[in-house]
């Protein structure tokens, strides 16, 4: 199982939180965030992966004890178990934190319009839901579903039914409780 990147980069905020003054070195590092792998049967390696992601990213920085047959450090797509336990002094960067901190901002609800068929948009608090647009909409979209033309045409049908259904229901109770359900189930207010 990869290691999340993000997952990585906390951990390496709360070490440092945790050991104020101390360093920490490749081998520690991949020792102490191999929980981070999961079930993952080679958890170092999986640790190393992301440990060389999140430099390629300049996120995390470290000081490199290259091999006496090595002239430099390893390209970040290379690390390994190996070349991380001759990393010393690593920590989050500038750049590093930044994206932690983005990651962890709350903006609310996200939402993507993508080939919009809606005639109608609200964003925000939104008290009511008309069940005939969301019919709509769905009708709209049937033909960029892949399904036999038989199958959409016996789709197109039952819309037209529960269409008129909800017609019939749109100024009763019953309506207005359709209504507040399908707000539940979209979870809008």
């Amino acid at each position: 199982m990869p290691v999340d990147r993000y997952a990585l980069l906390d951990w390496l905020v709360q070490w440092d939180e945790d050991n104020p003054g101390l360093s920490l070195d490749g081998t520690a590092l991949l020792m102490q965030a191999s929980g981070l792998a999961g079930d993952d049967g080679l958890p170092w390696w999986a640790v190393a992966r992301a440990c060389g992601g999140l430099r390629r990213l300049k996120w995390i920085d470290w000081h490199y004890n290259p091999l006496p047959a090595e002239d430099r450090e390893p390209l970040p797509q290379f690390i390994d178990p190996d070349a991380l336990q001759r990393t010393r002094d690593i920590v989050v960067t500038a750049e590093g934190l930044k994206a932690l901190a983005a990651r962890k901002v709350v903006l609310g609800t996200q939402i993507n319009i993508v080939n919009p068929t809606v005639g109608q948009l609200a964003l925000g608090n939104i008290s009511n839901v008309d069940m005939l647009v969301v019919l709509d909409a769905a009708e709209a979209s049937l033909d960029a579903v892949d399904a036999p033309a038989e199958v959409k045409e016996e789709s197109r049908r039952a819309i037209h039914r529960m269409r008129d259904v909800a017609q019939s229901v749109a100024t009763t109770a019953a309506g207005e409780t359709i209504a507040a359900a399908l707000r539940h189930a979209l979870g809008l207010p």
